[in-house]
């Protein structure tokens, strides 16, 4: 930054500070020489003469100043209020290196990705603050020959902010006392009208389908602490960040005080009125069962019929984060979308293209990556999930939930519960006609015990698939049609071989992915099923999203009654009879 550059930001910002300290300070007084700043409308002192910063390179070792800070000691030779917590900064024979006489090096130095002798080695030029440096550092030079700065505040528990010359951390110590000041009744300047008309057109931008643009303009105003601005940005990144439905629940749409928007702790159903609402009630209805893609394509088709409510304060349908159906459909990817499609009455041309189909999700995402997670799985076609889960279930159907809530359903709230645990399972629809039953986790397999199932039930008049992947031992495949069974494969770790039952036709059987005593190939067999059946199990769904769910009997059949049994007893002073344990066969 030149000279005049340096005279007129300087001049800007102590007018500003005069207006600011007019209006809210006079009755509290103020520092040493703030009523002299106040009268002259300036935070700064004379200039330092040549001869001055000479005699301060001199002093420091004889090393050459970083242009940035000599040109503004050309200006004037130090300066008050820097960013609110610097009291007096850079006054020229009162700045030093700092030497690090607390050690702080060692507490943010290599290890959180700063030199360890950052401090021991710069040049301090807070000369009063509260607990902040403004450091030069000579070791870190540009190509221009300026030093880094760093600002760092102690009292914030956060490693210092780097900046490439000391013109940038003056403009970010500018931008902090602003942010400070910015909810101060009548802190009104030029620069607070200037910020507060381009959020103005950043709206309007955005609305329009704009992306790029205007999250540039609402950043830089809302760390100026423009409040409309804040709130503005905190929608966007809401809908750009990971956190429909869950993760950002309770937290407020925007960056400190003044937010317009604070998303509920407990989901709300997200109602807004006329063509878009409607839209909106007919994708929860596709999300409700599991297709996310479809309930998607059906907002995205919506959105430019969207308006916001009277009176509020929006960019875009944010609703749609707090709802806990459709919240989850909406990632990052398809948030950018909804800021990129015209919306809110703006009188861009709106893209008549609908959102591409996604590609299918398959059954295999659910072994990725050698991810060895128990589950079971029923196919049912024809059927409706509501359907499907009065056939294999037991009870009411449950609201919808996700994993998180499933494992509360079956632990209890704390995560521990006594007695055995209900298996729960979760219902939607999953392609080609077909529903599913997916159940993860579910309870263990007992060697020896005869997998029974669910297939009698869930096929009556149609056809359905069962798998129970017991990780690392069983895995069960099993067919039936019109509530009988018609064939069965069955792989336990405790036998040489598979057994079987029945006919499974090709493509459908498990048996060349599975060979005795070879490597198990599950993702094959089961990108195998999905092609032959035609089914794609949602997988944005199943791990982000909530889907109804029913509790469900045990899949293992009872144990006859002249099973062999292993009993354990414990041998002890007290001749009272105890109650044998649980059995289970295979015990002599």
């Amino acid at each position: 930054m030149e000279i005049e550059e340096w005279r007129s930001f300087l001049t800007r910002w102590s007018g500003e500070w005069a207006d600011a300290v007019e209006a809210v300070d006079r009755e509290r007084g103020g520092r040493p020489g703030d009523a002299e700043a106040r009268e002259r409308r300036w935070l700064g002192f004379p200039a330092a003469s040549d001869e001055r910063t000479a005699a301060l390179e001199a002093r420091l070792g004889g090393v050459r100043l970083p242009p940035s800070y000599r040109s503004f000691l050309a200006v004037t030779d130090g300066w008050r209020h820097a960013g609110g917590f610097v009291r007096l900064l850079g006054v020229s024979d009162r700045v030093d290196w700092h030497g690090d006489p607390h050690g702080r090096g060692a507490t943010w130095g290599d290890d959180a990705g700063f030199p360890a002798d950052l401090w021991a080695r710069s040049l301090q030029l807070a000369i009063e603050s509260d607990l902040t440096d403004v450091l030069l550092d000579p070791a870190d030079v540009g190509a221009d020959g300026e030093w880094a700065a760093y600002v760092y505040a102690g009292w914030a528990a956060s490693p210092p902010e780097r900046f490439a010359s000391f013109a940038e951390a003056m403009r970010d110590l500018y931008r902090r006392w602003h942010a400070l000041r910015a909810d101060e009744p009548g802190f009104v300047n030029g620069t607070t009208r200037a910020l507060d008309a381009a959020v103005d057109e950043a709206a309007r931008a955005s609305l329009a389908g704009e992306v790029a643009e205007p999250l540039s303009v609402l950043r830089t105003a809302a760390g100026f602490g423009r409040r409309r601005a804040r709130a503005l940005l905190g929608e966007a990144e809401a809908l750009l960040s990971r956190g429909g439905g869950g993760s950002w629940r309770g937290r407020r749409l925007g960056r400190g005080r003044g937010a317009s928007f604070r998303a509920p702790a407990v989901p709300e159903v997200y109602r807004p009125p006329g063509p878009f609402g409607d839209a909106v009630a007919a994708a929860r209805e596709l999300a409700r069962w599991g297709d996310t893609d479809g309930a998607w394509r059906v907002v995205a088709e919506a959105l430019p019929a969207w308006r916001p409510r009277e009176g509020a304060e929006l960019l875009a349908p944010v609703g749609l984060l707090a709802d806990p159906v459709l919240g989850p459909v909406i990632t990052p990817e398809r948030g950018r979308s909804i800021l990129a499609t015209p919306r809110g009455g703006a009188a861009a041309p709106v893209p008549s293209t609908p959102p591409p189909a996604a590609e299918p999700d398959g059954l295999a995402w659910l072994v990725d990556g050698g991810r060895r997670a128990p589950y079971r799985l029923v196919l049912v076609e024809g059927v409706p999930p509501g359907e499907l889960a009065a056939r294999v279930g037991e009870g009411p159907l449950l609201d919808p939930v996700d994993e998180r809530e499933l494992f509360r359903l079956r632990h209890g709230v704390s995560g521990w519960s006594s007695g055995p645990r209900p298996g729960l399972a979760r219902v939607g629809t999953c392609g080609g006609g077909w529903s599913f039953a997916y159940e993860s986790r579910p309870e263990p397999c007992h060697p020896g015990r005869r997998v029974a199932g669910p297939g009698s039930s869930a096929s009556r008049g149609t056809r359905a698939v069962m798998v129970w992947s017991d990780a690392p031992g069983l895995f069960h495949v099993a067919l039936a049609e019109d509530g009988r069974e018609t064939g069965r494969f069955t792989l336990d770790d405790w036998d040489a071989e598979p057994s079987r039952a029945g006919t499974i036709p090709e493509g459908l059987d498990p048996g060349p992915f599975f060979p005795a005593g070879g490597r198990r190939r599950e993702a094959d067999y089961l990108a195998s099923l999905a092609e032959e059946s035609g089914v794609s199990l949602p997988r944005l769904a199943l791990t982000a999203g909530r889907l109804p769910a029913v509790r469900v009997p045990t899949w293992l059949a009872p144990l006859p009654p002249d099973a062999p049994r292993i009993s354990i007893g414990f041998l002890g002073a007290d001749p009272a009879p105890r109650p044998r344990s649980r059995g289970w066969p295979g015990g002599g």
